[in-house]
């Protein structure tokens, strides 16, 4: 708390607050978020967005070390559900990013790249040989970007990671240019009680429910020109079994999981408690657009 007061500005009172917040019984609101209806944490004060981003600074490089370091994960599955359908090039706009190893599939068509990215262990001046601008994301969610600044953004992975989701997405529209395009891969499910600790997740993290998603995508002023449910369960499971951490790197179990999430889709709970419920796609990959001639 006292790093967070000095490095924020955030009061003691408010921090108080905070801290009492996680520990009281559910309020309405969280009651809502626990069953899907809305996104937890998109209409915190600053003072409690201010703490959240002090718990996650290091939060998924730690995780990531524990684990034996950030390595990409989602080759053969971005490719599949993004590159293969978008033409990714001119100037990038990366949130969350780490080393920004994601867009190597098509680093060569990229003119540079800009991303926000909270813990500064993972910047560097290149990927793959093309410029990478390396800053930290405001605690408030602002981009430091003029208007229609880039022709792709891309969220992969990271919105679950933060609070203030629907004002992000909409600083995001703000920065593409008019016919620019949104990439974004993230989980569906609540991935348990956030308010307790969990093995191999930080501290905050929860998955985004998909109609509060779409909701706030639409809102934004995203057209949806492709939508996907992904991340099967038993894609893992059988990964796991073959001693494979990283299924999403190949071909072919991407191609399974594709299909098994379109048609052995069983349940559709956002907070899972039944066997059923726990065998559904976990997530959703969407290609968004800003309308041409659009302004917010």
């Amino acid at each position: 708390p006292d790093s967070a007061a000095e490095r924020y500005g955030v009061t003691e009172k408010a921090l108080e607050i905070f801290v009492h917040s996680r520990e009281a019984s559910l309020d309405e609101a969280t009651e809502r978020a626990l069953a899907g209806e809305e996104i937890f944490g998109d209409n915190f004060t600053l003072d409690q967005i201010c703490r959240w981003y002090a718990e996650e600074e290091r939060g998924y490089f730690d995780v990531s070390a524990a684990a034996g370091g950030h390595v990409a994960t989602y080759a053969a599955f971005d490719r599949y559900h993004f590159f293969d359908h978008v033409t990714v090039g001119g100037k990038v706009l990366g949130i969350g990013v780490a080393d920004g190893t994601d867009f190597l599939p098509v680093v060569h068509a990229v003119e540079e790249f800009h991303f926000l990215e909270i813990c500064e262990d993972f910047w560097a001046e290149e990927v793959a040989g093309t410029p990478a601008f390396y800053s930290k994301p405001s605690v408030g969610g602002e981009i430091a970007y003029a208007d229609d600044s880039f022709d792709v953004g891309a969220f992969f992975s990271v919105l679950h990671h933060i609070p203030n989701v629907s004002f992000t997405i909409q600083e995001m529209y703000r920065v593409l240019k008019p016919g620019g395009v949104l990439l974004m891969r993230e989980p569906t499910v609540s991935m348990g009680d956030w308010r307790q600790p969990r093995k191999g997740l930080t501290r905050n993290e929860r998955g985004l429910p998909l109609d509060a998603l779409r909701k706030a995508v639409v809102a934004a002023g995203f057209a949806i020109e492709r939508e996907v449910r992904c991340v099967h369960p038993i894609i893992r499971r059988l990964a796991g079994l073959a001693g494979e951490k990283r299924p999403y790197n190949y071909r072919f179990p991407t191609l399974i999981d594709a299909w098994m999430s379109k048609f052995l889709k069983l349940g559709d709970r956002y907070h899972p408690v039944s066997f059923r419920d726990r065998i559904q796609p976990q997530g959703v990959a969407m290609i968004l657009r800003k309308p041409d001639g659009a302004r917010l």
